[in-house]
């Protein structure tokens, strides 16, 4: 089976300015939490939501952080 393409969503993130990354980090980490106690709760369908959000939230972090080094 092939492949789906996702859309890259690195290169939309870059398009980005730092604050909007840095809100929808914030956003990111609150729907990463919701996700784990409704996966504890078993009220979670798709049990790779959380382990996507979290990959999320990394890809984010590491945006954030080499804006952070371009601007020094």
């Amino acid at each position: 089976m092939a492949k789906k393409e996702k859309p890259n969503q690195a290169v939309d993130l870059k398009k980005q300015t730092l604050l909007d990354l840095q809100k929808k980090l914030a956003v990111a980490q609150k729907e990463c939490f919701k996700l784990k106690l409704e996966l504890k709760m078993g009220k979670l369908k798709n049990v790779k939501e959380p382990r996507q959000k979290r990959k999320e939230i990394a890809r984010i972090q590491t945006i954030i952080q080499q804006k952070k080094m371009e601007q020094k």
